[in-house]
């Protein structure tokens, strides 16, 4: 049956425009919805991301504090490390400081001795035979003796401090600069001379011609020369006087010692003799060139290490002899390198 009022059409048709607007609307907000969600998601995907990011990065941030910590705590342990070790360097070097100039001082007494402590007195009368068979004699002050001996002491005590690590320069508050003048090498004192081998390598070696002395040793070199008839002669009996007071000390290390020392003492090694013979020779003979040379234990090969001294003299046109000066017999002494070429370093007296 079909309704006779007409507004219940006009309702029925209002009703069914406000559904189908509602529809429409309601449509709209899902999509609109829908499409707000999905940002929302990704927006929250993002942001965990992000907060990953964020924590990778704190926690590298950790780390390296951590590492930053870590390293101060070790700085601070070698600084304290260090503050110890330099006090114990200082106090070291006081030490040592304290032992040198104890030294020192003991060394300038024994060079204030009066020359009858280490002698009683009087004089020193030496005989010795010559190429004349004669038995000659030959007397030295005490007094001169001693201050040899006194002087070889303090200057070998020199070296000895030089060698252990202390240069020149710190030695001049405990010793006289005259007294390290002696061991002048190239325009300063060395106490130990720097010389370069067949290999190319820089040795060290002690200074022995610091010790060479013509002074000292004069009156006897003056007496044996006028006992002998030439050069030649004259060289034999300083070798035989040489082998008569003492005898060779085989001393892997080695001593240097003032030729009266050597007279005196009756020992001394190579460097020793050498030095007592070529200072008696050129005290005798000025004008002539009187060397050591520095060479191996076998001079005619270059030398590697420095071990073995020997003499060359020369008294101009006419004579030259090298000299090995631990021979006693002066013909074999004076020939043993003829024709030979001798290598090593040379030290002028």
């Amino acid at each position: 049956m079909v309704p006779k009022n007409p507004y219940v059409y006009l309702i029925a048709a209002v009703f069914l425009v406000t559904v189908g607007f509602w529809a429409y609307n309601y449509g709209e907000l899902q999509s609109q919805y829908e499409t707000a969600k999905t940002g929302y998601d990704q927006a929250l995907r993002s942001l965990g991301n992000s907060s990953a990011q964020q924590g990778a990065i704190q926690e590298s941030n950790q780390e390296l504090l951590a590492k930053v910590g870590a390293l101060q705590k070790e700085g601070e342990r070698l600084q304290i490390s260090y503050k110890a070790k330099d006090a114990e360097c200082r106090q070291f070097q006081d030490n040592l400081d304290k032992c040198i100039s104890s030294n020192a001082q003991s060394n300038r007494k024994i060079d204030e001795l009066e020359s009858n402590v280490l002698f009683k007195g009087g004089n020193v009368t030496v005989n010795f035979y010559l190429n004349d068979s004669f038995r000659h004699y030959f007397v030295y002050n005490v007094s001169i003796l001693n201050y040899y001996l006194n002087e070889g002491y303090l200057n070998r005590r020199i070296m000895s401090l030089y060698q252990d690590g202390f240069p020149a320069s710190s030695l001049s508050v405990y010793f006289e600069q005259f007294r390290l003048n002696r061991f002048m090498y190239d325009g300063t004192p060395q106490p130990t001379i720097a010389v370069e081998n067949a290999e190319g390598k820089t040795v060290r070696v002690r200074n022995y011609p610091a010790f060479k002395d013509t002074k000292g040793i004069s009156s006897l070199a003056n007496y044996v020369k006028a006992a002998s008839a030439s050069d030649l002669d004259f060289i034999r009996n300083v070798i035989r006087v040489k082998s008569q007071l003492n005898d060779y000390t085989y001393d892997i290390r080695g001593e240097p010692r003032y030729p009266l020392e050597t007279f005196l003492e009756g020992g001394g090694d190579c460097g020793a003799s050498s030095l007592l013979i070529g200072s008696m020779i050129k005290a005798a003979h000025p004008e002539w060139k009187v060397q050591m040379l520095l060479v191996d234990a076998d001079p005619t090969s270059p030398p590697v290490l420095f071990n073995h001294f020997i003499l060359y003299v020369e008294n101009g046109p006419g004579m030259h002899v090298y000299v090995e000066t631990t021979l006693k017999d002066p013909d074999e002494a004076m020939s043993i390198y003829d024709g030979k070429q001798i290598y090593g370093k040379s030290f002028d007296f």
